[in-house]
């Protein structure tokens, strides 16, 4: 049993976010087998307990405080290019000042030997995919997309956009409540409070390959031109659209030919009868629009409109209601 012990702790891999899951994922089953608490796994100050979810762009992790507390989500981000560690950690300080009920909340952020990890709120539910399937109503669905909608808007307030809008990045608390996660492509706006401390403006990473996902993406970002907050905008339609309809609203049958519908401005027609008010399918129409200009003005007005309220001067029960927040 002791040769069988040692060989479990063998070489647990290189310092990245893979060599991390596995000496966790090793010792994990260590304790299992030789029935006796885990070998520590750390980052930073933080006791790794589990392996949440992983990805191209690194792991999280389900983890505790040495000092205690509630147990919290560690993004450990995978470094791709020189300086990446300095940019990550400057957005992750400019993400902590961000505070809304439907945004995950960034509490710690910091460098180890395996990259940088930031330590978020651990938000216990679904996906907003899994939530949405089978098919809600929309007396359900639109509620969803319009806090959704007011999250992004106070991010976009803050000068933050997300830029990786899609269901499975928006996490439905067990109360129902939809909270934004991953703000891994987060772009800090030019002339924003957050814009100083953030170096994080490049639309493709440092291999040339587009960040995001491409059925979610605006047609500003797959064409490298400038981005802003109608970017987020589109991506949630794009989402809105899914959840209402059950189909994307840009068809192909690959990759490249969604991503070509995309920035053709081809939008779906619906072949049977709407589920949704009239009013809903304009609003997401053209919140989809080609042209980030002929978008709704804001996540606010895009919320207001899909709520059945104009936000025309500022004057519907909506708009006021956010003035108030």
């Amino acid at each position: 049993m002791a040769e069988n012990e040692d060989r479990l702790r063998g070489v647990f891999g290189p310092t990245t976010p893979d060599g991390v899951a596995e000496r966790l994922r090793k010792s994990n089953m260590g304790a299992a087998l030789f029935g006796r608490p885990p070998e520590p796994v750390l980052i930073g100050r933080y006791q790794l307990v589990r392996l949440l979810g992983e990805g191209g762009m690194g792991a999280v992790f389900e983890a505790t405080h040495e000092a205690g507390g509630p147990p919290v989500a560690i993004k450990l981000v995978r470094i791709s290019s020189r300086g990446a560690d300095a940019r990550l950690l400057r957005e992750g300080k400019a993400l902590r000042k961000l505070s809304h009920p439907n945004l995950v909340e960034v509490l710690d952020v910091g460098r180890c030997d395996e990259g940088v990890y930031i330590a978020m709120s651990l938000v216990r539910g679904k996906t907003l995919r899994d939530w949405g399937s089978p098919l809600r109503p929309p007396d359900e669905v639109i509620p969803m997309i319009i806090a959704i909608a007011e999250g992004l808007f106070a991010a976009h307030e803050h000068g933050v956009i997300h830029r990786d809008i899609k269901p499975d990045n928006i996490l439905v608390d067990q109360a129902g409540h939809p909270r934004v996660i991953d703000f891994g492509l987060v772009k800090a706006m030019k002339g924003s409070a957050v814009e100083d401390e953030s170096t994080f403006a490049e639309r493709l990473t440092a291999t040339g390959t587009m960040m995001g996902s491409v059925g979610y993406t605006a047609p500003e970002l797959l064409l490298a031109g400038a981005v802003g907050p109608a970017a987020d905008q589109f991506s949630l339609a794009v989402t809105a659209w899914e959840l209402l309809f059950g189909v994307s609203p840009f068809k192909g049958k690959t990759a490249d030919g969604v991503a070509l519908a995309i920035v053709s401005g081809r939008v779906r027609a619906l072949t049977s009868q709407s589920r949704a008010a009239d009013h809903c399918e304009a609003a997401l129409r053209k919140a989809l629009a080609r042209a980030p200009e002929s978008r709704h003005p804001s996540m606010r007005a895009f919320a207001a409109a899909l709520s059945g309220e104009s936000s025309a001067n500022g004057g519907s029960w909506f708009t006021r209601l956010l003035d108030r927040r």
